[in-house]
């Protein structure tokens, strides 16, 4: 039985459709709990979050350009607001699927949780929700933004290609991938 947190007596073989990756409304981690994203109020507040940092700053996005990204409809898109003792505390967005996996699209960490674990916790929570859904987990990072591309590296991930112009013209990505 599932409590609403993906914490259920786990079949091996993940035929029921609570077992499909993203499926749950809620997750519980060790450190968070992430819970979908589906509020305007909660959007907009992390995306003003969200563009105070890199690499939405530095690219010139708004908090309403980034909240219209969280709540519009995209049935690919999974996008999580992370709670820490019910405070709203970041947020994830993942693609799935993508490329034999699955891809990052966002992810911010509130600037008091930062250095703290979570970053690392978010994705160790994708590579093993994602692990048997085609060995791959992707994400985009501007190349200006060294300290993501640091965050990326030390988790494994690898620079796998170059993208000019992908985002904001004027400005490169780079396309970083885990093998899991």
């Amino acid at each position: 039985m599932d409590d609403g947190f993906g914490n259920a007596n786990m079949k091996d073989d993940r035929n029921s459709e609570a077992d499909r990756p993203f499926a749950r409304y809620r997750y519980r981690l060790e450190q968070c709990t992430l819970e979908r994203l589906q509020q305007w109020n909660e959007a907009l507040a992390m995306s003003a979050m969200l563009a105070a940092m890199d690499p939405w700053h530095t690219l010139g996005y708004t908090a309403d350009q980034i909240a219209r990204y969280m709540v519009r409809d995209d049935p690919g898109l999974y996008r999580y607001l992370v709670r820490i003792d019910d405070k709203p505390s970041g947020v994830i967005g993942v693609r799935y699927p993508w490329l034999r996996g699955a891809t990052i699209e966002v992810i911010g960490v509130a600037a008091t949780h930062q250095n703290s674990g979570l970053g690392s916790a978010l994705v160790e929570w994708l590579v093993e929700h994602t692990r048997h859904e085609g060995g791959n987990l992707w994400a985009v990072v501007s190349s200006f933004n060294s300290a993501a591309r640091r965050f990326y590296a030390a988790r494994g991930f690898v620079e796998v290609a170059t993208l000019p112009d992908l985002v904001c013209t004027g400005y490169e990505e780079i396309l970083v991938r885990k093998q899991i």
